[in-house]
């Protein structure tokens, strides 16, 4: 799995001094947001597939 950057806030007092680790993204984010996408994708697919049916008011499972 490739490790995506982690997007940082500026903190309105700077930097502090010393050495800063990058935080890593959370492999729960990772896979959440991989369920949404494939959700939103076969809703898509769904929708294109029964667009016709729907335009027309016979829409069949």
């Amino acid at each position: 799995m490739s490790e995506r950057p982690v997007p940082r806030r500026e903190s309105p007092w700077g930097v502090s001094e010393g050495e800063h680790r990058q935080p890593k993204a959370h492999r729960c984010n990772d896979r959440a947001e991989d369920l949404i996408h494939q959700y939103v994708n076969e809703g898509r697919i769904w929708l294109e597939k029964n667009a016709d049916s729907l335009r027309n008011g016979r829409l069949q499972s």
